[in-house]
C-alpha cells in the first residue's frame, strides 16, 4: 500500500472518528453537493447524517466514505429507533436521492 493511501485512509478514519457528528438540527450546507454522502429523512428535507469524502487520485472517494456513513447510521438507528427496518434516503455527491434502509434486529 502506497504511503499517500494509508495517510488517506487514516485520515478518513480520524474524520469518522473525532468531527461529523450526526446532524440532529440543521442541515449541512455541503449536504447534496459533490464530494459528499448524505443520509436524509424519508421527505428528503432534513439531514440524518452526512460525510465530506477524501480526495484520492482527482476524484472522491464515495465507497469508503458511503461505508463510513452506512455503518455509523445503522448504528444510530438502531439504538435511537429500536428493531425493524427504518427507511430513509441516500444521496452520493450531487446525485439522486435514492430510497434506502436499515434492517435492525430484535
Amino acid at each position: 500500500m502506497s504511503r499517500i493511501w494509508k495517510i488517506a485512509m487514516l485520515m478518513t478514519v480520524a474524520g469518522a472518528l473525532a468531527g461529523h457528528a450526526l446532524a440532529e438540527a440543521d442541515n449541512p450546507l455541503t449536504a447534496g453537493t459533490k464530494g459528499t454522502i448524505t443520509a436524509w429523512n424519508e421527505a428528503g428535507d432534513t439531514v440524518i447524517d452526512h460525510r465530506q469524502c477524501v480526495r484520492i487520485r482527482g476524484t472522491w472517494d464515495y465507497s469508503l466514505c458511503g461505508n463510513i456513513l452506512r455503518d455509523r447510521l445503522k448504528l444510530h438507528m438502531c439504538s435511537t429507533l429500536g428493531p425493524g427496518t427504518h427507511k430513509y434516503l441516500y444521496q452520493v455527491g450531487d446525485g439522486k436521492k435514492m430510497p434506502s434502509s436499515v434492517y435492525c434486529k430484535k
